[in-house]
């Protein structure tokens, strides 16, 4: 199979090319870009790889698929392209400025019986695959609420103007990853941030409250891209333990590094537990550390146990079981089992393997 991308800016670079490159059965079959700069660092990374100044020409060229990477304000028009030249469609997120927008699209690639798909690659971050993890085997006890922080100091990359912002750029992932964390969502409410540039008014921050999910757990989430900031966090607080887990994900660092598909696709993810990182468990009697097979460095997470409802601190006795609390507790097991699925297999089964 042979697939296109059209774009070669951070995503097109460091994610669509790198990935098609690395995947069985598949040949990056040329670039889309009119930057005579970026056509030359396609030559570098890619040896052999033609660049094309306009997806028609790629088109034209033959290909079996093509990715679309270019900015919000281009992209849907490039997908209605591809689509009514019958090539299947992988859009980066957003897929559209909005809904009804969206919906069209969908409509075309029905009607044209080609294949349109949404580029999501952080439902298998490493954090969010750890969370899902501990969330499955039910050690936190009956689940409260999910935090979920990414702020990043890269005033240079956040898309200005109203196709813009960043909900539909970062918040398309943290949104996405809570929904298949922890269920549908029956209620929100959110805040934005606003700034005025050059290309108009823009989105530049978010908190959102998705205020109850099928699950019955509450998620809170936040990113800034202006506020001088760079941290990723995620907490789970649970009646019996809470969880943090913290860093980078080891696949976007090791793409920007170049080095993630080097050797194949079996370099992609999640590797072997030499190149992986270590988890921090906080609970009665102290901390320690150790060496797991699941969690890549430089990511950690941390469990602390706290008292549970109905244990006497003398004797150090536990209460009587609480059935609707045994039955949360197994509706978010089975949360982390559709985890699982949804992500389509995408890594090895030893990433969800974290603190048993």
């Amino acid at each position: 199979m042979r697939i296109g991308v059209a774009g070669y800016g951070t995503g097109g670079r460091h994610f669509h090319t790198p990935f098609i490159e690395a995947a069985e059965g598949v040949t990056l079959g040329g670039v889309v870009t009119r930057s005579p700069e970026r056509a030359r660092a396609v030559s570098q990374a890619w040896p052999g790889v033609p660049t094309y100044a306009s997806l028609g020409d790629l088109l034209a060229a033959g290909v079996d698929a093509v990715s679309i990477t270019t900015p919000p304000t281009t992209r849907g028009e490039l997908v209605l392209e591809a689509i009514t030249a019958g090539v299947h469609v992988i859009a980066d997120k957003p897929l559209a400025p909005t809904a009804d927008a969206a919906r069209e699209l969908e409509r075309a690639a029905a009607e044209a019986d080609v294949m349109l798909s949404v580029f999501h690659n952080r439902r298998w971050d490493a954090d969010i695959c750890t969370l899902a993890s501990v969330v499955e085997g039910g050690r936190l006890g009956t689940l409260w609420r999910v935090f979920s922080g990414f702020d990043l100091d890269d005033q240079a990359t956040l898309e200005a103007g109203p196709g813009g912002g960043l909900l539909r750029d970062i918040g398309s992932h943290v949104v996405d990853q809570m929904l298949c964390l922890l269920g549908p969502v029956r209620s929100v409410n959110a805040h934005l941030d606003w700034v005025d540039l050059e290309d108009g008014r823009t989105e530049s921050g978010f908190t959102i409250d998705l205020q109850q999910h099928t699950s019955g757990v509450r998620s809170y989430l936040e990113s800034s891209k202006l506020n001088h900031l760079a941290a990723r966090e995620l907490r789970a607080y649970g009646a019996e333990e809470s969880c943090r887990a913290s860093g980078t994900d080891v696949q976007a660092s090791a793409t920007r590094r170049g080095s993630a598909t080097r050797g194949g696709p079996r370099r992609v993810g999640l590797r072997h537990a030499r190149e992986l990182g270590r988890v921090g468990h906080l609970r009665r009697g102290g901390e320690r550390s150790l060496a797991t097979d699941s969690l890549p460095g430089p990511l950690h997470a941390v469990c602390r146990s706290i008292p549970r409802r109905g244990r006497t601190a003398r004797a150090g006795r536990r209460g009587r079981p609480d059935a609707a609390g045994a039955g949360r507790r197994a509706g978010h097991r089975a949360a982390g089992a559709e985890h699982r699925r949804r992500v389509n297999g995408l890594a090895p089964p030893a990433a969800l393997r974290l603190l048993r």
